[in-house]
């Protein structure tokens, strides 16, 4: 019962915070039909390298989703997981939190997500980006040696 409880609390409250944040944003209206993430060619372009300079709120904070490129500074202090869950993904994509958190596969969720959007990614970000983006080569450090294998 728990379990049950915990997806009601969880539900009401992101419905909570879709109302308040109606409330303290300009909307950036999504309109019937769009697939969140999905490239609309009447948005501005933006680079990953322009997404990774908004990480802060003095930056403003923005992510990427798919091809999509999001602003959610007025977002994170509502954000029902807390503003240090969103955080983790400022300045980069979110699509793997939204792979390891399935409470984000919603349609709602999708539908908040696109009324926080403000243009395109360039160029598509590799399944390696995509995956933990924090990630490159020069911090993995040496490959380990199979010499004992």
């Amino acid at each position: 019962m728990t379990g049950l409880l915990g997806l009601v609390a969880l539900r009401d409250s992101i419905q909570e915070s879709h109302d308040i944040g109606n409330l303290v944003r300009s909307s950036h209206a999504s309109g019937p039909g769009v697939v969140a993430g999905a490239f609309r060619p009447e948005l501005k372009t933006y680079t990953k390298e322009e997404v990774a300079k908004h990480r802060t709120k003095a930056t403003g904070i923005w992510v990427s989703y798919r091809d999509g490129v999001y602003d959610v500074s007025d977002w994170a202090d509502i954000h029902p997981g807390g503003a240090s869950r969103l955080m983790l993904a400022a300045g980069g994509p979110i699509d793997s939190f939204w792979a390891m958190y399935a409470q984000h596969n919603t349609d709602q969720v999708k539908e908040i997500l696109e009324e926080y959007r403000i243009g395109n990614l360039v160029g598509t970000l590799t399944l390696f980006e995509r995956v933990d983006w924090r990630l490159r080569p020069s911090t993995l450090g040496p490959r380990p040696s199979r010499a004992h294998c």
